[in-house]
């Protein structure tokens, strides 16, 4: 469903009407055909329809004391949508943002409404070496360890040369470290092997990376880091 601002006219549309997509980009606002788009079942897919169903479970269990504490949380946060108006989430819908994140990074999921309403900062600024020789990829940080009550998620995308400037696309999921476990010296080589296949001498290797807070289930901004690949 496409959503419409109005101005003097349409002043932003963004979404579908019909068979027409209506979007922007850093050229300007443009339309294109609406084409069906493809069921692979990944396994991410399935993966995030599985939490989806056992979350939604997970409430339908909650007490009716425990509802009425996510539906005020709810009232108290803001969203911005695509056209920039601000809407409100229910507290089923804040319940099962909140613990869609925090399960698919294999946190502990909330049931009462949390105390804790805080946004977790972002990680500070790491480097990444990655080395053919050793199959490594080390990040060196200020930090040297994940803070208590926070979890840090890194997704990788594919090794290409310098030419290719957009991967947003791209990424997909690499690791997560836990509260207090050390972050600096950490290797992501296992975890990026495992989905992309060996280092070669060369490549541009890219590494997103962003906070949990586990307490409420609230994400930091994303980070990105790249480097390529070495001897």
């Amino acid at each position: 469903m496409a959503k419409v601002k109005f101005g003097q006219g349409v002043a932003k549309i963004m979404g579908r009407i019909g068979g027409t997509i209506f979007s922007q980009n850093k050229g300007g606002n443009y339309m294109k055909n609406y084409n069906v788009p493809t069921n692979p079942q990944t396994q991410k897919q399935l993966l995030v329809r599985a939490l989806f169903g056992t979350n939604s479970t997970s409430y339908a269990n909650l007490t009716q004391i425990q509802r009425d504490g996510w539906d005020s949380w709810a009232a108290t946060l803001p969203y911005e949508n695509s056209v920039g108006d601000i809407y409100y989430l229910t507290g089923k819908g804040l319940f099962q943002k909140s613990n869609q994140v925090l399960a698919a990074a294999g946190v502990t999921l909330l049931t009462a409404p949390p105390d804790n309403f805080t946004s977790p900062n972002a990680p500070v600024e790491i480097t990444l070496v990655a080395s053919v020789a050793l199959q490594t990829m080390v990040i060196t940080a200020e930090e040297a360890t994940v803070p208590a009550d926070t979890t840090y998620v890194a997704d990788g995308a594919p090794q290409s040369n310098a030419a290719q400037v957009n991967s947003n696309a791209l990424f997909k999921r690499l690791d997560v470290v836990l509260e207090t476990v050390a972050w600096t010296a950490h290797d992501f080589g296992p975890a990026y092997l495992a989905v992309f296949g060996n280092f070669v001498l060369g490549s541009k290797i890219e590494l997103r990376y962003f906070a949990i807070n586990n307490l409420n289930g609230m994400i930091s901004s994303y980070q990105k880091v790249s480097t390529v690949a070495v001897a």
